[in-house]
Parts: C-alpha cells; structure tokens; sequence
C-alpha cells in the first residue's frame, strides 16, 4: 500500500441508502477506491472529496444528502447534494494518511543545531546536510547529495515538506541551488536582506527561475526581534506553520467552494 492514503467511514445514514454504518474503503493517491461505502453517486462523491483531504491534509465529515435538502451551513462539514434518484442520505467522515513532511537543513550552526532538535514535534522528518569536513561533527549527509535527495522525494512529500539554508555563507548558493529544482512549501535562507540578494543572484546564475527564486523567504524568520539561535529557529518555525497554515485555509477554501459541483 502507498504511504498516502485516506480513509473514509459510513458514520451516519438515511435510508434508503445502500451502505450501512461503519462501512469503509480506502482511497489511494491516484484515485483507486478499495473497499465500499455506498453506491455510484457517493462513490465519486468521496473520491473527489478524500483526494482533496489529501491535498489539504485535513479531515472532513461529508454529508451527502437530496437537491432539496436544507443542511444550512456547519463548521467542518461539507455538504454534496446528490442528484442520482435515491432520496436517502449518508455521512461520510474521511481522514487523509500522509507520510511525515521532511525539514531539509543545510549547514552546520547554532540555528540549523537547534532547528534539528525541536522540528520534529512539529511532525517532521529532519535530514541534515553539511560540508564533507563537517560531517564527524555532525550526524548528516555531504551536500553533494542534496539534489538528488530532493530529486528522489515522492512529488506529495516535496509539495508539504520545507528547507532551511543556514550555512551562514559556506554553501548557501550550493543548497539553495539544489533545493529550489522543485517546489517545496517553504524554502527559508538564513541570511541578512543584503547577503541574500547576493546568495540568490549566484543561484540565478546557476540556472533557477526567477518565479523560484520569489519564493524564499530571506531573512527566514517571522520578524520577532529574535537574537539568539533558539529564538531565531523558532520564528522560523513560526513561519512555516504560518505558511502551512495559510496554504491549507486556501486549499479548504477552494474544495468547499467546488463541493456542490462533485456527485
């Protein structure tokens, strides 16, 4: 089984309705539906729904009822009407399985140090990446290995996961380089406004977009007046639940908005 996944559980029923309560299926990332959870209508009703669980990563309670049916308006419940003839409803609450996002640090300081013991209570998969002379000091992989580490992420991975650059100068354009081949959710460079423009430059040079390049947040970090490199890891962690969370209101947004549209 893929490691990305979303399960959705009949919780609630109207007859006449095919499915009965605690009836389940799994929906895969590609759209593959194992299991059973009620006839045609609600069958591509939940596959579009727990596809855009997956995109959110958030659960939701999908209430699939008659056209004529006055639900109103519930926080967390998204209404579908359902236009094929039953004249029952179902529930259906449906909870994305998404593998860790990974927190790709490069560089060996006190920010980076401090980034790689406390990011992974935010639900992250933290890889390091130093310089070959760094790495008896550091439990991390050479940073000729980070392109393809990135490259070989799965697509679903790269778009949740984030990458700090925080080398301080060392190799800043290097990994940022390798980093920003793909879309990440976040890409943080640890540097002042002034060196930053020069780090990107020589990462334009390198051959990335521009379009990438807008994407970075320089100086990474909420603007907190932090100094020290624990207050400066946790602005920056800040940021990227920031970031996520503003990403996923969207997201949510968007489904809610086109949800009357599936049956």
């Amino acid at each position: 089984m893929s490691d990305t996944y979303a399960i959705a559980i009949v919780v609630g029923r109207e007859p006449p309705v095919s499915s009965h309560l605690g009836d389940r299926a799994i929906v895969h990332a590609d759209g593959r539906m194992e299991g059973y959870i009620g006839g045609s209508c609600s069958r591509d009703i939940v596959r579009r729904q727990a596809l855009d669980t997956l995109r959110t990563g958030e659960p939701r309670l999908v209430r699939i009822t008659p056209d004529d049916v006055d639900t109103g308006d519930e926080r967390d419940v998204i209404t579908v009407p359902m236009h094929c003839v039953s004249e029952g409803a179902v529930e259906v609450y449906i909870e994305p399985l998404l593998p860790k996002p990974k927190l790709i640090l490069a560089g060996m300081t006190p920010v980076a140090e401090t980034l790689s013991e406390i990011a992974p209570a935010l639900g992250y998969n933290v890889v390091r990446f130093v310089d070959d002379d760094e790495l008896c000091d550091v439990d991390g992989t050479a940073i000729d290995g980070l392109a393809d580490y990135v490259d070989g992420l799965d697509a679903d991975v790269r778009a949740r996961s984030a990458a700090i650059v925080a080398s301080q100068g060392h190799y800043d354009d290097k990994a940022l380089t390798a980093v920003l081949r793909h879309e990440l959710a976040y890409v943080g460079l640890l540097a002042s406004r002034v060196r930053g423009l020069g780090v990107l430059s020589a990462v334009e040079e390198n051959g990335i977009v521009r379009e990438r390049l807008r994407s970075v947040h320089c100086p990474a970090g909420l603007a907190l007046g932090a100094r020290k490199p624990a207050d400066v890891a946790i602005a920056i962690l800040a940021q990227i639940v920031a970031a996520n969370a503003s990403r996923a209101s969207a997201a949510i947004a968007d489904a809610e908005s086109h949800a009357t549209h599936c049956s």
